[in-house]
């Protein structure tokens, strides 16, 4: 393999990274201001495995050189899991209140 040849499997590699970055971002984003049970959210998750899947294949993460995305990534999966259980805990809620009415109604 040529050094040219590296540098851009090196920039491919970069550029999948951030793409998951991104992909994460706009997940969190999605939930947080929209409905989570949206179809944005199910095929934002598809694309985020499918790249997940190639990182994991091609070992990135594990690399010293992607040691700040790999911290970063992880916060972000965080920040996801925070923002689905805000949004769990806020569609709970909401189910009481539909429940309240529903009784209040029947009696």
């Amino acid at each position: 393999m040529n050094p040219k040849t590296l540098k851009i499997a090196k920039q491919e590699d970069v550029l999948l990274l951030n793409k998951l970055t991104r992909s994460l971002e706009e997940q969190i984003n999605v939930i947080q201001c929209s409905d989570i049970s949206g179809k944005k959210v199910e095929t934002l998750a598809l694309q985020i495995q499918s790249i997940v899947d190639e990182i994991t294949c091609k070992g990135l993460l594990d690399l010293e050189q992607f040691k700040d995305k790999r911290e970063h990534i992880k916060r972000l999966y965080n920040n996801l899991s925070l923002a689905v259980i805000a949004r769990t805990k806020e569609t709970e809620k909401q189910l009481n209140h539909v429940r309240i009415g529903k009784k209040t109604l029947g009696a």
